[in-house]
C-alpha cells in the first residue's frame, strides 16, 4: 500500500491521505495523538484497478486518479461529498495509451491551469484543462523519456536555469535518472497547439 496524495479541506479542515491498495483506493482522515503518532481512520473507499498515479486540487477540492487502463478518474476529495467517481478521460481518446501513469497539476499566472498525464503506451505527456469539459491542450515529449513514472511540472522560479519554471520525469532507462526541462519552453509549445486547435475546431 502506498500514499498518494495527502489533502487538507477547505470545508471541513480535516486532514485526510489517499492510499492506494490492490484493486482499491482508501481515504484516511488523519488525527494527531499528541504523544507523536498519527492514526487514520478510513472514511471511504473505491474499487479501482491497477491505479499508478493521483493528485489533489486544492483549490477545487477535487481529487484525480489515473486507472492504468481505463482512463483517469475525478472525485470530489471533502469527506461527506458524495461518493461516485466520474471519469473524465478515456485511454484512446487524445493520444491516451495505456498504461496510464503519473498525473500532476500546473497553474499558471496567465490563469491557465493543467492536468499533465503521463501516457507511458505512447512515451509522451498529454495535457488537458484541468477544469471541465477537461479540453485537450496537446501533447509533449522529452527526449530520453522512454517507460517514464513519475511527473511534476513547477512553475516557479526555480533559480537561473529554469526561471519560470521546470518538468521533471523518471525513467525507465539504466540508471533510472530523472531528466528535467525547461516548464516555460513546453508551456509555450502547449498554448500554440490550443491556439491551433481552437482555430481548427478541436
Amino acid at each position: 500500500m502506498r500514499c498518494v496524495s495527502a489533502h487538507p479541506h477547505r470545508i471541513s479542515s480535516r486532514l485526510t491521505c489517499f492510499f492506494e491498495g490492490p484493486g482499491d483506493i482508501g481515504q484516511y482522515e488523519l488525527s494527531w495523538s499528541g504523544q507523536g503518532t498519527v492514526t487514520g481512520t478510513r472514511v471511504r473507499g473505491w474499487s479501482l484497478k491497477a491505479c499508478e498515479g493521483a493528485v489533489a486540487d486544492d483549490a477545487t477540492g477535487t481529487f484525480h486518479v489515473a486507472e492504468e487502463d481505463p482512463g483517469i478518474w475525478k472525485l470530489p476529495a471533502e469527506p461527506t461529498d458524495p461518493t461516485p467517481p466520474l471519469q473524465i478521460l478515456k485511454v484512446g481518446e487524445n493520444g491516451l495509451v495505456a498504461d496510464l501513469e503519473r498525473l500532476t497539476l500546473a497553474k499558471f499566472d496567465q490563469g491557465a491551469e493543467w492536468l499533465v498525464i503521463s501516457s507511458q503506451g505512447s512515451n509522451s505527456f498529454r495535457v488537458f484543462e484541468s477544469r471541465a469539459p477537461h479540453q485537450f491542450v496537446g501533447p509533449f515529449t522529452i527526449a530520453g523519456a522512454v517507460a517514464f513514472d513519475g511527473i511534476d511540472l513547477s512553475t516557479r522560479q526555480l533559480g537561473s536555469t529554469f526561471p519560470r519554471g521546470a518538468f521533471g520525469c523518471h525513467t525507465d532507462v539504466d540508471g533510472h535518472p530523472i531528466l528535467l526541462a525547461d516548464g516555460e519552453q513546453i508551456r509555450q509549445q502547449l498554448v500554440s497547439q490550443a491556439k491551433t486547435n481552437r482555430r481548427s475546431g478541436h
